[in-house]
């Protein structure tokens, strides 16, 4: 059986998105890796939304499944019409997404770490980054279609 290229990055992702936080939950301490600025801490994440929206647990793991199912119905129904960009967009939010599922599946709430100090932000894990990248590229995308579109419409003769 072979593995596809977007599966393989997907688990990969959410292999490593996993064994770091094993190891946060099994090592609590809060360690400063740039004093000061960044350090790893444990919090778990009840909540959606780096913690801003708080929802029930079973509506918030139906929602992110829905959603997770919709975006890899959709990568299959559209698996020969979409660009690498669009592709690897979606690739990090499907893993981002079923990391923080598998968290909230199996620890009841996501696991974060990362802690920006300099700033007043809500603590994270490597999964919301790979979500946000995944998003920035995706409208990124998005918005260079519509300008070639937009460009294409313009210059079409009639």
């Amino acid at each position: 059986m072979k593995i596809s290229k977007t599966k393989l990055l997907i688990a990969i992702i959410v292999i490593i998105d996993q064994i770091i936080k094993f190891i946060i939950t099994n090592n609590t301490m809060d360690v400063a890796l740039i004093p000061n600025f960044l350090s790893l801490v444990y919090v778990k994440n009840t909540g959606i939304a780096f913690s801003l929206i708080n929802k029930n647990l079973i509506t918030v793991i139906i929602s992110n499944s829905i959603i997770l199912g919709i975006i890899i119905r959709f990568m299959i129904l559209q698996k020969n019409k979409i660009d690498k960009m669009t592709t690897l967009a979606l690739i990090f939010i499907i893993s981002g997404g079923a990391s923080n599922l598998i968290d909230r599946i199996f620890r009841f709430g996501v696991v974060d770490y990362i802690k920006v100090e300099l700033f007043n932000f809500p603590v994270f894990n490597l999964s919301d980054i790979c979500i946000v990248i995944g998003f920035a590229i995706f409208i990124y995308t998005l918005i260079i279609q519509m300008k070639k579109a937009k460009e294409e419409n313009l210059f079409k003769v009639k």
